[in-house]
């Protein structure tokens, strides 16, 4: 439903003013028989509320009622993170707009604080800033000018962290910096909270002795000590984020058995998941079909030629492999180290009588033994190395695996000259050293292609891969594969922040 109002040119002059919320859930319940409920997104994450805040994860349910529900969706992650998630979705980069002041036409200023905010966060994830956000970094001006709230304060944290993690070093970092410095955590925002406060007691009768204003004031010193001034968003600490409603539950270990679960894929074969693993539960809302792009992308590519050896690193639950329409002759190889998530895929693939050789073991640059960050969150994250930023707030663990090279993983009575391998290589940012793994064997076989994820790749690893490999790109209209001729790493990166390709996924081949 697309609702225009008035609200905004007159509701905030009124003493009353409750911000933007409470007219959303209102045209919705004028609607209630079309429409069975709202969904607010959220602003601060679970680790990071900084109330009072006009939306919320405490209050916005108490707006519903039966068979109209509210919900507040999203707070399990932070701003950056979710830029990171619709850096893969081209349509909505295309019309991206954060925006406080809109232009004319309906698109993004790209100078107000949300639209620089969400700018810098494209930066500090090394990734382009779109066209619909102006299409380069914030001025430095651009950074120095913008209000300071709590929210702000918070996604400036997230930045730098984000930008140091990946050891970017730009101008607009130092001005990131410095507005972090300047900023006094006790004042940032005290005029907004104060404000909202005045406006709750107008709404609830005034500031004398009701009884709603009692309990709006005995909530708020029991959510922050009576008399303490509203402070900014705290960094957030390494915990397992909460679920909505009730607290975390202990989890169990990595190798015990996972709760019951599974997704039913295009071909109507069972993908059991982990319960506990939000991966696990999304792939079951997705019908088995978590990336459509990407999927479609690896069954081009096997569907290519004739291969005898195709294998997939870092197979998860198993939906690039389980549902793969091949032949037997074909050697089928699933890599998935991760105890609890090799579990399921085994039951998958034994109920779906597939002949997959599932290999418990991480692919990396040397047989032998590696340490493995098992997310027990969000099991897709799992690495020798996890990204810092992405995990923040997951519940992880460490163990030590059994590693293997590609080159032995595809050792057999086979000469190398009569393989044709394909291979998918999804290792949270490890790719390089699975290929390195190949130790030069990759012109040595009849044929080669590798499908790998390069959405954490720079300018430096595009430089890496172009010396021995040529690229691949997936074109979203016409669903084939282009191979990008004269390929650098300028261009690469430009095409996968264009939306006309699939910006997550590369295919390799040897150079001839």
């Amino acid at each position: 439903m697309l609702a225009a109002t008035n609200w905004q040119e007159i509701a905030p002059k009124l003493p009353g003013y409750l911000g933007f919320f409470p007219p959303i859930v209102a045209a919705g319940l004028l609607h209630a028989p079309t429409y069975g409920g709202t969904v607010s997104a959220s602003a601060y994450p679970y680790d990071s509320l900084a109330l009072p805040l006009e939306t919320n994860p405490l209050t916005d349910p108490l707006l519903g009622r039966p068979g109209f529900p509210v919900l507040h969706h999203g707070a399990f992650a932070h701003r950056i993170d979710k830029v990171a998630a619709v850096a893969s979705w081209p349509v909505a980069l295309k019309h991206l707009r954060p925006c406080d002041a809109p232009t004319v036409e309906g698109g993004a200023c790209a100078r107000c604080r949300k639209c620089v905010q969400t700018a810098l966060a494209f930066c500090a994830l090394g990734l382009p800033v779109p066209p619909s956000l102006g299409g380069a970094p914030p001025s430095i001006g651009d950074i120095e000018r913008f209000e300071m709230t709590p929210y702000a304060l918070l996604g400036l944290r997230d930045v730098l962290a984000a930008a140091r993690s990946r050891n970017i070093g730009a101008p607009w970092l130092a001005a990131v910096e410095q507005r972090i410095a300047a900023a006094d955590p006790m004042s940032v925002g005290a005029d907004d909270a104060a404000g909202l406060r005045r406006r709750l007691e107008h709404a609830l009768g005034g500031p004398g002795g009701s009884g709603p204003m009692r309990f709006v004031r005995r909530v708020a010193r029991a959510i922050r000590g009576a008399d303490d001034p509203p402070s900014a968003a705290p960094v957030r600490p390494v915990v397992p984020a909460p679920s909505p409603g009730r607290p975390s539950p202990a989890r169990p270990s990595p190798a015990t058995a996972p709760a019951p679960g599974f997704a039913v894929s295009a071909g109507g074969r069972r993908l059991y998941v982990d319960g506990d693993d939000l991966r696990g539960a999304a792939l079951m809302e997705s019908a088995g079909n978590l990336f459509p792009a990407a999927l479609a992308m690896w069954k081009l590519l096997v569907a290519s030629g004739r291969w005898t050896h195709v294998v997939d690193v870092g197979a998860n639950y198993g939906e690039m492999i389980v549902d793969l329409d091949v032949g037997p002759e074909i050697r089928l190889i699933a890599v998935e180290p991760n105890p609890r998530i090799a579990a399921c895929l085994e039951r998958s693939m034994a109920e779906a009588g597939r002949p997959i050789e599932l290999v418990r073991k991480v692919v990396c640059d040397r047989d032998g033994t590696a340490e493995l960050t098992i997310d027990r969150t969000w099991s897709g994250m799992s690495s020798l190395r996890v990204h810092p930023v992405e995990t923040r707030g997951h519940d992880l663990a460490t163990i030590q695996m059994e590693s293997a090279t590609l080159r032995s993983l595809l050792a057999d009575a086979t000469p190398d000259g009569e393989k044709r391998v394909a291979v998918k290589i999804d290792v949270e940012g490890q790719e390089l050293a699975a290929l390195r793994g190949l130790e030069g064997r990759a012109t040595a076989f009849g044929a080669f292609a590798a499908m790998i994820e390069v959405r954490h790749f720079d300018a430096s690893d595009f430089s890496a891969v172009l010396e021995t490999f040529t690229i691949d790109l997936f074109d979203m209209r016409s669903k084939a594969l282009v191979e990008i001729a004269d390929a650098t790493p300028a261009r690469l990166l430009d095409l996968l922040a264009s939306g006309d390709f699939h910006p997550h996924d590369a295919v390799l081949r040897p150079r001839t």
